[in-house]
């Protein structure tokens, strides 16, 4: 696996460029044209007969990073196997933890529950609002399902049904120019078949260990 330079400002796995999520991507290991205007970091790995590519997003690592630490590992774990299910508790987590490691500059704002979609009374789980260089914002909008023991006989629906949220959603104009992305951490269903942005939901490269569970955490977006 070729990893990005952290010595090389075009190589940084994350940093906010025109109000998106920064990117470079490498190839056989050296650093391709930065594209600003892209969220995906794409990284390949080769072999003598094969090569595939790795989808790496800036946002998506953060959340793995915290999803794999050994205390919230521990308590997701716990969640999983609780009736009740446990979203309303990763967006609380999730977003003071994204607050802390992207706003800490004073350049993303996180805020929770917000009335994103216009038209209906639907609010996202959290968004960031980023500030571009030249003072105007972005905004990265979620959605977040969570599968658990209680609830995986209709986790599938659920992901569907924020899919098409998503899909036939308009922003509100204090909210644009917006990507709209679904993360759904699942760990006995595929949701590889339902689609975001054109594209069928891709399973991340990283997985949660919560203990004796591993979880795998699917994911999509659309601008």
């Amino acid at each position: 696996m070729y990893m990005v330079s952290k010595h090389n400002p075009c190589q940084r796995a994350f940093g906010v460029i025109c109000g998106r999520l920064f990117s470079a991507s490498v190839y056989k290991g050296r650093p391709r044209r930065c594209r600003p205007y892209c969220t995906i970091n794409s990284y390949y790995q080769s072999s003598a007969t094969t090569m595939s590519v790795v989808e790496k997003n800036s946002v998506m690592e953060k959340i793995l990073e915290w999803a794999n630490d050994v205390v919230n590992a521990e308590k997701i774990e716990k969640a999983y196997n609780q009736k009740g299910g446990w979203e309303g508790w990763v967006q609380v987590e999730l977003a003071m933890y994204l607050q802390k490691v992207l706003g800490g500059q004073g350049i993303a704002t996180i805020l929770r529950e917000q009335n994103v979609y216009n038209g209906n009374s639907q609010k996202c789980d959290f968004l960031i609002k980023t500030q571009k260089e030249n003072g105007e914002y972005f905004t990265n909008m979620f959605e977040l399902k969570c599968e658990s023991s209680g609830n995986a006989g209709k986790f599938r629906t659920e992901v569907r049904d924020d899919c098409t949220k998503i899909a036939n959603g308009v922003w509100n104009t204090e909210f644009n120019p917006c990507e709209a992305w679904i993360v759904a951490f699942s760990v006995t269903k595929n949701v590889a078949d339902f689609m975001v942005g054109g594209r069928n939901l891709r399973r991340y490269y990283k997985t949660i260990q919560a203990g004796q569970i591993q979880m795998s955490v699917w994911w999509g977006s659309r601008a």
